[in-house]
């Protein structure tokens, strides 16, 4: 919020930033998909940040898709979502096998075709308050339209 805002009283009070990576017996593996590059070098938890995207600890880097395996027993998760999600993500992969996660806001694909051709057992939309009233989202959720899931 202060980056947004420049409030002196924000500054003066600092968020504390706790983190969660979750369930020690699960081991995850993540694959990033930015602008046609397959990236393998980032971890779920874990990643180097700086002190303007301390949110890059989770996921390493903002891009429009992630795909996340976990050693869970669980099924298979979408997430459409902002950057608000990320430290949802090692809650998830505690429960879910395999989460495809979409930023809409950085994603270049149609989610339309993207969801003909993979399926999921549940799907999860999330973002922060200011992002749902921007705009960021409706261009690419609107690109859902006719899309049949279960046939």
């Amino acid at each position: 919020f202060y980056n947004a805002t420049s409030s002196e009283e924000m500054r003066l009070n600092p968020d504390i930033f706790e983190v969660y990576s979750g369930a020690g017996d699960i081991t995850t593996a993540m694959t990033v998909y930015d602008s046609g590059l397959v990236i393998k070098e980032y971890n779920l938890c874990g990643n180097d940040v700086t002190t303007e995207n301390a949110y890059n600890y989770y996921l390493g880097t903002t891009a429009g898709r992630y795909e996340i395996s976990s050693t869970a027993n669980g099924g298979s998760l979408l997430v459409i979502g902002d950057t608000s999600v990320y430290p949802m993500l090692p809650f998830l992969s505690c429960h879910y096998t395999k989460i495809d996660y979409i930023n809409p806001a950085e994603y270049q694909g149609h989610l339309a075709e993207f969801l003909k051709t993979h399926s999921y057992d549940d799907i999860l939309t999330m973002c922060y308050s200011t992002n749902a009233i921007n705009g960021d989202y409706i261009p690419t959720l609107n690109l859902l339209t006719g899309v049949i899931i279960n046939e």
